[in-house]
């Protein structure tokens, strides 16, 4: 025998009781696409019309600042329309399902379907239920280019909403909080990372400098220049008798990581990693993979307080005669990337970045006296545990919301 659909969510506020009605979103809202003007004809461009395009909405509530903006006559030659503010835009082509509230009048390109809600369905509750919406639209979603839905698509889909307005209400303004929290925290993590990122590029000395632009207090002579082979080995320790197992990999936002860890699954060959080499704790390893995050590729030291082994197609590096803490927050600026660019290049890989070992191994280091690294060192990683505590708290609160949306909505 089917299980008979609930008729209300599993948690609901005091005092409500009746059944949820079961409403489409074109009786609910009247949906709207969008269009892009002539991009040749001047006229129609940087007027004074918000126009969002959807790299521009992430889940992330309100919208008040498009990139881009349309002049009337941009708005009245193409099918773009003018939408009120309340009205909520979702993307309808390739990420299917992300939305976000006008908080002003705005138009949008073709890359959406909005819903312009009716008096009786408040913006944020239907914003609220995203999660929901953005999973049916995706199941309607079709296309050989890109997934894509339609007005009509999107028109017929049900939800079920609160039949008492006071209940919509409620569902509105706890969500909103929610969210009004969780931006709070995002912003202060931005804030946080920025920090950080303006003080590695004021903490090491530029290219050319002997003496950081800020440096603490008693600290006042120039820092050396040393080759990176002047304070470090290459490793080549092969794990010849299979002595390590776990298979490391280095990522540009996650540092050394297992493996496993990282893909899921294993992707060396556990028959074949007698040819890898031994990677202990502390030491360095460079990735020639590049990314938008490490553009050269990344320097990352093994905290992970336990050997393993890496690939050969990894340049690794044990240091002495400096401090590990120091020299790892020396990788996460720029400034040695300059040597990089000048001596190496992308190679006949285009994710790759190539530069020969011999040539590395002489990249300069500028170094200052053991003290003050250890307090440059233990600086970054205070900040650091500062970023950890609040990307923690971040999370907690998405996954929160997430519990709540599965058990307020239906």
């Amino acid at each position: 025998m089917a299980e008979k659909a609930r008729e209300y969510p599993e948690l609901r506020f005091q005092g409500f009781s009746g059944a949820w009605e079961k409403r489409k979103l074109g009786d609910v809202s009247d949906i709207q696409g969008g269009g892009t003007p002539d991009s040749k004809n001047q006229a129609y461009w940087s007027g004074d019309i918000n126009w969002f395009t959807p790299t521009e909405v992430s889940n992330q509530g309100y919208l008040s600042e498009s990139r881009r903006k349309i002049t009337k006559e941009g708005l009245l030659k193409s099918s773009a329309t003018l939408m009120p503010p309340g009205t909520v835009l979702m993307t309808s082509r390739a990420g299917v399902g992300d939305m976000g509230i006008l908080t002003q009048a705005a138009a949008t390109n073709q890359g959406f379907q909005s819903m312009i809600p009716h008096k009786e369905m408040p913006s944020y509750l239907l914003y609220s239920m995203q999660f929901f919406i953005s999973r049916m639209a995706n199941k309607l979603a079709s296309g050989s280019t890109f997934m894509e839905i339609s007005g009509k698509q999107l028109a017929k889909i049900e939800v079920m909403i609160p039949g008492d307005s006071q209940e919509r209400e409620l569902l509105c303004n706890f969500f909103k909080n929610l969210d009004d929290m969780i931006t709070v925290n995002q912003r202060k993590l931005n804030e946080l990372k920025k920090l950080k990122k303006a003080y590695l590029q004021k903490m090491f000395p530029k290219n050319g400098v002997s003496i950081p632009e800020l440096r603490f207090a008693g600290f006042t002579t120039p820092w050396e220049k040393r080759k990176l082979s002047d304070i470090s080995e290459k490793v080549t320790q092969k794990n010849t008798n299979n002595s390590f197992s776990e298979v490391f990999t280095n990522s540009a936002e996650r540092g050394i990581i297992s493996q496993l860890d990282f893909f899921d699954k294993d992707i060396a060959n556990q028959k074949n990693i007698s040819g890898y080499f031994i990677v202990k704790n502390d030491d360095f390893v460079y990735n020639p993979r590049i990314s938008n995050l490490a553009p050269v590729g990344p320097i990352k030291r093994n905290k992970l307080g336990r050997n393993g082994v890496m690939s050969p197609l990894y340049y690794i590096f044990r240091t002495h005669s400096i401090s590990p803490s120091f020299l790892e927050y020396y990788f996460e600026g720029t400034q040695w990337h300059y040597f990089m660019y000048l001596n190496g290049d992308t190679g006949p890989r285009a994710d790759r970045f190539a530069i020969k070992d011999s040539v590395f191994s002489t990249m300069p280091i500028f170094i200052t006296s053991s003290s003050e690294q250890i307090q440059i060192g233990s600086f970054f990683k205070s900040l650091d545990e500062l970023i950890t505590v609040n990307q923690r708290k971040l999370d907690k609160l998405k996954e929160l919301k997430k519990g709540y949306l599965q058990k307020m909505f239906i």
